[in-house]
Protein backbone atom coordinates (compact mmCIF):
# COMPACT_ATOMS: atom_id res chain seq x y z
CA UNK A 1 0.00 0.00 0.00
CA UNK A 2 1.33 3.43 -0.88
CA UNK A 3 0.18 6.85 0.20
CA UNK A 4 0.21 9.09 3.18
CA UNK A 5 -0.71 8.42 6.75
CA UNK A 6 -3.15 10.39 8.90
CA UNK A 7 -2.18 10.21 12.55
CA UNK A 8 -4.13 11.08 15.67
CA UNK A 9 -1.53 12.61 18.01
CA UNK A 10 -2.51 12.40 21.66
CA UNK A 11 -0.63 14.38 24.29
CA UNK A 12 -1.41 12.53 27.51
CA UNK A 13 0.76 14.40 30.03
CA UNK A 14 2.22 12.37 32.91
CA UNK A 15 0.86 8.81 32.97
CA UNK A 16 1.76 5.97 35.34
CA UNK A 17 3.61 3.27 33.39
CA UNK A 18 1.08 0.49 34.06
CA UNK A 19 -1.80 2.76 32.98
CA UNK A 20 0.03 3.61 29.75
CA UNK A 21 0.41 -0.11 29.02
CA UNK A 22 -3.34 -0.63 29.57
CA UNK A 23 -4.15 2.31 27.28
CA UNK A 24 -1.82 1.03 24.56
CA UNK A 25 -3.37 -2.45 24.64
CA UNK A 26 -6.86 -0.94 24.35
CA UNK A 27 -5.82 1.32 21.46
CA UNK A 28 -3.98 -1.54 19.76
CA UNK A 29 -7.15 -3.63 19.67
CA UNK A 30 -9.14 -0.66 18.37
CA UNK A 31 -6.54 -0.09 15.64
CA UNK A 32 -6.56 -3.75 14.64
CA UNK A 33 -10.35 -3.46 14.27
CA UNK A 34 -10.01 -0.21 12.23
CA UNK A 35 -11.99 1.65 14.90
CA UNK A 36 -9.34 4.39 15.20
CA UNK A 37 -6.68 6.01 13.02
CA UNK A 38 -2.99 5.36 13.49
CA UNK A 39 -2.30 6.96 16.87
CA UNK A 40 0.83 8.42 18.44
CA UNK A 41 0.77 8.69 22.22
CA UNK A 42 3.13 11.34 23.56
CA UNK A 43 3.58 11.34 27.31
CA UNK A 44 5.87 11.22 30.32
CA UNK A 45 6.04 8.70 33.15
CA UNK A 46 6.68 9.26 36.83
CA UNK A 47 10.10 7.87 37.73
CA UNK A 48 10.25 4.12 37.13
CA UNK A 49 12.72 1.55 35.80
CA UNK A 50 11.41 -1.08 33.39
CA UNK A 51 13.11 -4.46 33.59
CA UNK A 52 13.32 -6.44 30.37
CA UNK A 53 14.00 -10.14 29.80
CA UNK A 54 17.75 -9.77 29.29
CA UNK A 55 18.18 -7.92 32.58
CA UNK A 56 16.16 -10.59 34.41
CA UNK A 57 18.13 -13.43 32.78
CA UNK A 58 21.45 -11.75 33.60
CA UNK A 59 20.42 -10.98 37.18
CA UNK A 60 20.66 -7.21 36.65
CA UNK A 61 18.44 -5.12 38.90
CA UNK A 62 17.59 -1.45 39.33
CA UNK A 63 19.42 0.60 41.95
CA UNK A 64 17.81 0.58 45.40
CA UNK A 65 14.93 2.99 45.83
CA UNK A 66 13.60 2.85 42.27
CA UNK A 67 10.15 1.52 41.46
CA UNK A 68 10.39 -1.23 38.84
CA UNK A 69 8.03 -2.76 36.31
CA UNK A 70 8.70 -6.02 34.41
CA UNK A 71 8.26 -5.79 30.63
CA UNK A 72 8.31 -8.42 27.89
CA UNK A 73 10.00 -6.26 25.27
CA UNK A 74 13.42 -4.72 25.07
CA UNK A 75 16.19 -6.28 26.99
CA UNK A 76 17.80 -4.42 29.83
CA UNK A 77 16.88 -1.75 32.33
CA UNK A 78 15.28 1.45 31.08
CA UNK A 79 14.74 4.54 33.23
CA UNK A 80 11.64 6.63 32.58
CA UNK A 81 10.87 9.83 34.40
CA UNK A 82 9.66 13.43 34.43
CA UNK A 83 11.05 15.49 31.59
CA UNK A 84 11.61 12.45 29.36
CA UNK A 85 9.13 12.54 26.50
CA UNK A 86 8.06 9.09 25.32
CA UNK A 87 6.31 8.37 22.01
CA UNK A 88 4.29 5.21 21.58
CA UNK A 89 3.04 4.53 18.02
CA UNK A 90 -0.11 2.44 17.63
CA UNK A 91 0.03 2.06 13.85
CA UNK A 92 -0.70 -0.37 11.06
CA UNK A 93 2.67 -0.41 9.34
CA UNK A 94 1.30 -1.15 5.89
CA UNK A 95 2.64 1.62 3.66
CA UNK A 96 5.29 1.02 1.03
CA UNK A 97 8.77 0.89 2.56
CA UNK A 98 7.56 0.03 6.06
CA UNK A 99 8.97 -3.46 5.97
CA UNK A 100 11.73 -3.29 8.57
CA UNK A 101 11.97 -2.21 12.18
CA UNK A 102 15.00 -0.03 11.39
CA UNK A 103 13.07 1.87 8.70
CA UNK A 104 10.09 2.40 10.99
CA UNK A 105 12.27 3.63 13.87
CA UNK A 106 14.01 6.10 11.54
CA UNK A 107 10.62 7.35 10.34
CA UNK A 108 9.40 7.89 13.93
CA UNK A 109 12.64 9.69 14.85
CA UNK A 110 12.20 12.03 11.87
CA UNK A 111 8.59 12.79 12.82
CA UNK A 112 9.48 13.58 16.42
CA UNK A 113 12.40 15.81 15.41
CA UNK A 114 10.18 17.68 12.93
CA UNK A 115 7.54 18.28 15.62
Amino acid sequence: MTGSRHVDIRFEGIVEYHLAIELMKKLQQQRINDEILDTMLILEHPEIVTVGPRARNDGISAPPGYETFPVDRGGGLTWHGPGQIVCYPIFKWDLEGEDSVATIIRKIEEWVIEC
